[in-house]
């Protein structure tokens, strides 16, 4: 996997659907190795890798970050799998909590499921690390992942 370039970090959600293709082509063209996009409200970031991933060649595309509190670990790891799969050596798992950003957009809601989810997240945690790990079933990793929460810390 090339990381060595420059790569582009970019919120994606504000852009039209049928111009995420050309914006991605140019990333590509103009000799960035790779796109990072956060997932925000507006698009699942599986879906949208998937479809950056179909309309370049050689851009590697990563998830900065995708939020561990939208989805089953499981989940997340089975749709990084996937896209690993059909897209070798070109996508890259970020995963991690927006709970600061989320609280101050949706007030105080998100405090009490913020408490409830915190205790759900250890469990959560040593589920994710050992599916990553690439450990079970004789499994191999074939991508890389990134943790974050107060920085990034490779899994």
């Amino acid at each position: 996997m090339n990381l060595g370039t420059l790569g582009v970090d970019a919120l994606l959600d504000s852009m039209a659907g049928k111009d995420l293709a050309n914006f991605a082509r140019k990333i590509e063209k103009l000799g960035y190795s790779a796109l990072w996009f956060p997932e925000a409200f507006g698009r699942d970031p599986f879906a949208l890798a998937a479809h950056l991933l179909t309309v370049t060649e050689k851009l590697v595309v990563g998830t900065a970050i995708a939020n561990v509190w939208k989805r089953e670990p499981i989940a997340m790891l089975s749709a990084a799998r996937t896209l690993a799969e059909m897209f070798p050596e070109r996508f890259v798992l970020g995963i991690g909590a927006i709970e600061l950003q989320l609280r101050h957009c949706l007030g105080r809601q998100i405090l009490a499921q913020r408490i409830e989810l915190r205790l759900q997240v250890a469990p959560a945690t040593k589920r994710v690390e050992y599916l990553v790990s690439g450990r079970f079933a004789g499994g191999r990793r074939n991508w890389q992942c990134f943790g974050s929460s107060n920085g990034s810390h490779k899994l």
